[in-house]
C-alpha cells in the first residue's frame, strides 16, 4: 500500500547547527551515554501506539536521534530527507514522519528541579548525512520480485561501468550480495550464533574503474558509507554502529601491513561475521563494545597477505574500459538508481521478521565452503522470490573456481603451489617412510645423476622466504618436516625434508590452493594402499583356529584391484609374523600382525573404511570363514585402537600410534 507523507514541522536547519534545537540535549551527553540510549531504543519491543502528530517542546520532550528501531509491530527506518518511514508489519501500511513519541520518559535535571521529559525519536543528522557520505533510500516503492530488481541493476550497470566479459559472472554474484545486504536483519535473532555478511573486492591498477565500481555499489547496497583509505579503525566502527548494519565501502583500501595481526584486517574480518569489538574508554574507565556488521567493499591495488580476507572475498579484477563511458557519475546516475533503492527498501520492510535463515545451501559437497557460505543468505531470500534458487548452484561453481585462483596468490598459496610444482615434476619420485612419504627429484646432468630433496632449504631459495616462515605455514596443511635423515644416493643426512603423513587431508587442502589440481596425493594414497594389499596377498597361510563360533550374515566381497606403483622400495612389510617379533606364528603374534595390518590400511585411507572391505581383507589375510572373521573382530574390537561399528557398517582407527 502506498504511504502518505507527513510534513508536520521540520525542526532542523542544516545550514546552522546552532538552530538544531532537537539536538541540544543530545550534544551534552557523553559518547557512551549516547550509545546506551541508542541501544535501548533498538531493544524496544512493547505494545505501542505511535504518536507523531504533535509539536515538539524542548521543555516537555527529550530528543533521541536513532536510525532504525523495531517497536511493537512497527518498524521505524530512517530515510533520505531527515525523515522516518513508519511501517505497520500487520497491515503493510506506511507513512513518512519526522519524529515519533516513544511513550517513555527521561529524567533531566536543571539548576532547581528534576523534570520527567517524554522521549521523542528523531532521525540522526550528522556529518555523514549532511555531506552525503551515507546514501539512504527516499521512500518505499512497491515491488514483488527480487530477481526483477537484480536484472534491472545488471542492465543499468553497463551504462556506467565496464566489466570485462571474463569477470562478469563474479560481478553478477557481487550484485546479488549487495542486494542481500538489505536483509541482514535476519541475523538480529540472538539464537543465530554465526553471522555472514558479504566481502566484495575489486583489484587492479589505476584507471581500471575501481572508484566507479564503488560508486555503483553506493547506489544499490544498504546504507553505504563511503570512505577513503582510513587508518583510524576505531573512528570507522564508532561511525558505523548507529546505522545498524550499514555497508562500508573503502577506496584505496591498501594498507602498509595486511597480515592477520593487523587491526585493519581484524576489523574487516570482524565485519564479515559480526564479531563484537571491545575498546577500553579511558575517560569512563569502562569497556565499550561496538558492533560492526554488514557488507564490506574494498578497492585494492594488491592482495592482502591475510588468507582470511582473501578466502572470504568475492573479487573481480579491474579492467581499463575499451568503450566510452561518462567520465563523471553525476546526478543522473543517482536518479536512475533511486527507484531500485526504494524497491529494496519496500521489500526489506515488508519481509522484516517474516523470513527465516536457511542454514544449508543444498549445494554439492565439492563446492567451495566459502562459496556456499556466502550464498546461504541468497538461499534464504528465495523465500521472497523463488527465481533466486535457480542460479545459486551456477554461482557457487563459479565462486569455487575463483576462490582457488585467489588463494593461490596468497603467501600460503605461493608455498603450496611451489610444493606442487616440485612433486608433480616428471623427475620427481617419492619414497615411503613410516606412515608418510617424502619427495625428491633425480636429474641427469651428463653422466651424473643428482638428487634434490623437497626440503625447507630448497623452498626457501625458490621463494626467497625464510625456512622458519615456510615451516610455520605448512604445519596447518598437515605437512611435517624431518630434522635429519639420510636419503639413499646422498652422502650427507638431509635437514628439513617435507614429510606427508596425512595424504588425504593434505590432498583436500591442495585442491583449495592449486588451480586445476588433479588430486595427485590421493592417487598416491590409493596406489600405496593397493601396493600394500598386493604384498599382503602373497603372505603364506597361517594356523587356523579350531574354535566354534556363531554364524553371522555374509558380507559382500569388495572388488580390490591389484596394481603395484613404481616406487615400492621402502614399503614396510610383515610376512610370517608381527613387527618386532622373530617371525613365529604364535596366536599372539598372529593377532598382533592382523591388528597392525588393519591400522596400516586405515591410516592410508583417512582412518576410516567400510566394514565390507575390512571383512574381505581379513578373509584374505587369515583364510577364515565368516564365523572365524566375526570371532577375530570380537577379539580386536575397541581394545586395540580399532572400532568395528556394525550399525554404521564402518571401521574406524581410534589410535594411530602403532610403531613403524
Amino acid at each position: 500500500m502506498e504511504g502518505s507523507e507527513s510534513n508536520n514541522g521540520n525542526y532542523y536547519n542544516t545550514n546552522d547547527d546552532n538552530n538544531l534545537s532537537l539536538r541540544d540535549g543530545w550534544n551534552k551527553l557523553d559518547e557512551w551515554q549516547k550509545a546506551d540510549l541508542i541501544k535501548e531504543a533498538h531493544k524496544a519491543d512493547n505494545i505501542f501506539i505511535p504518536h507523531f502528530d504533535f509539536d515538539f517542546d524542548p521543555n516537555k520532550h527529550y530528543a533521541i536521534p536513532i536510525t532504525k528501531a523495531k517497536i511493537g509491530h512497527y518498524i521505524l527506518e530512517q530515510i533520505n530527507g531527515k525523515n522516518f518511514v513508519l511501517w505497520d508489519r500487520d497491515s503493510d501500511e506506511w507513512r513518512i514522519i519526522n519524529k515519533l513519541k516513544a511513550d517513555e520518559t527521561k529524567k533531566e535535571k536543571d539548576s532547581k528541579n528534576t523534570i520527567d521529559k517524554e522521549i521523542v525519536y528523531v532521525p540522526l543528522i550528522n556529518e555523514q548525512t549532511r555531506t552525503s557520505q551515507i546514501t539512504l533510500a527516499d521512500k518505499p516503492e512497491e515491488s514483488n520480485s527480487l530477481m526483477e530488481i537484480i536484472k534491472e541493476i545488471e542492465e543499468k550497470s553497463s551504462k556506467w561501468l565496464y566489466i570485462a566479459p571474463e569477470e562478469m559472472p563474479i560481478f553478477r554474484i557481487q550484485i546479488r550480495m549487495a542486494v542481500a545486504s538489505w536483509f541482514l536483519y535476519i541475523f538480529d535473532d540472538p539464537k543465530i550464533m554465526e553471522r555472514i555478511a558479504g566481502l566484495l573486492i575489486i583489484q587492479g591498477t589505476s584507471g581500471g574503474g575501481k572508484k566507479r565500481w564503488l560508486t555503483l555499489l553506493r547506489m544499490i547496497a544498504y546504507r553505504p558509507i563511503y570512505l577513503m583509505n582510513t587508518q583510524k579503525i576505531p573512528s570507522v566502527y564508532r561511525m558505523a554502529e548507529p546505522w545498524g548494519t550499514p555497508s562500508i565501502l573503502i577506496d584505496e583500501a591498501d594498507q602498509k601491513e595486511t597480515g592477520s595481526e593487523d587491526e585493519w584486517i581484524q576489523f574487516i574480518n570482524g565485519r564479515y561475521d559480526g564479531t563484537p569489538i571491545p575498546r577500553y574508554n579511558s575517560s569512563t574507565q569502562r569497556i565499550d563494545t561496538f558492533r560492526s556488521f554488514g557488507l564490506t567493499a574494498l578497492a585494492l591495488r594488491r592482495s592482502p597477505k591475510d588468507e582470511g580476507i582473501t578466502s572470504r572475498g568475492i573479487k573481480i579484477n579491474a579492467t581499463i574500459s575499451p568503450i566510452e563511458l561518462p567520465e563523471i557519475a553525476d546526478e543522473k546516475m543517482y536518479e536512475e538508481f533511486a527507484p531500485i533503492r526504494n524497491k529494496l527498501l519496500y521489500l526489506r520492510l515488508k519481509y522484516y521478521g517474516k523470513i527465516k535463515l536457511i542454514n544449508r545451501s543444498g549445494l554439492p559437497v565439492e563446492h567451495s565452503w566459502r562459496g556456499k557460505e556466502a550464498l546461504t543468505l541468497m538461499k534464504t531470500l528465495s523465500q521472497i522470490d523463488t527465481e533466486i534458487d535457480k542460479d545459486i548452484e551456477e554461482l557457487s561453481r563459479i565462486l569455487t573456481l575463483r576462490e582457488v585462483e585467489n588463494l593461490a596468490k596468497t603467501f600460503d598459496g605461493f608455498i603450496i603451489n611451489e610444493i606442487y610444482a616440485f612433486i608433480s615434476d616428471d623427475n620427481s619420485v617419492y619414497e615411503k617412510k613410516g606412515n608418510g612419504i617424502y619427495f625428491f627429484q633425480k636429474i641427469l646432468t651428463g653422466d651424473d645423476e643428482k638428487i634434490y630433496p623437497l626440503n625447507l632449504s630448497n623452498l626457501s631459495k625458490k621463494l626467497n622466504v625464510s625456512a622458519n616462515e615456510i615451516s610455520r605455514s605448512i604445519e596447518q596443511f598437515k605437512i611435517a618436516t624431518y630434522s635429519r635423515f639420510r636419503i639413499e644416493g646422498l652422502q650427507r643426512p638431509q635437514r628439513g625434508v617435507l614429510m606427508f603423513n596425512h595424504l588425504i587431508d593434505t590432498d583436500r587442502i591442495f585442491s583449495k590452493y592449486v588451480p586445476g589440481y588433479e588430486h595427485l596425493l590421493k592417487q598416491i594414497a590409493d596406489e600405496l594402499a593397493k601396493q600394500t594389499l598386493d604384498i599382503i596377498r602373497c603372505k603364506p597361510e597361517v594356523e587356523e583356529y579350531n574354535q566354534s563360533v556363531p554364524h553371522v550374515p555374509d558380507v559382500p566381497n569388495h572388488d580390490l584391484s591389484s596394481h603395484i606403483y613404481k616406487n615400492n622400495n621402502n614399503i614396510h612389510t610383515h610376512v610370517g609374523g608381527t613387527h618386532g617379533t622373530d617371525g613365529t606364528n604364535s596366536p599372539d603374534s598372529f593377532l598382533d600382525d592382523l591388528i597392525y595390518k588393519i591400522k596400516d590400511y586405515l591410516m592410508a585411507h583417512d582412518k576410516s573404511e567400510k566394514l565390507s572391505i575390512i571383512w574381505d581383507l581379513l578373509k584374505q589375510w587369515s583364510r577364515k570363514d565368516d564365523a572365524g572373521i566375526k570371532q577375530l573382530i570380537d577379539e580386536i574390537n575397541n581394545n586395540h585402537g580399532i572400532q568395528f561399528n556394525f550399525p554404521t557398517q564402518t571401521v574406524i582407527l581410534l589410535d594411530d600410534s602403532h610403531e613403524k
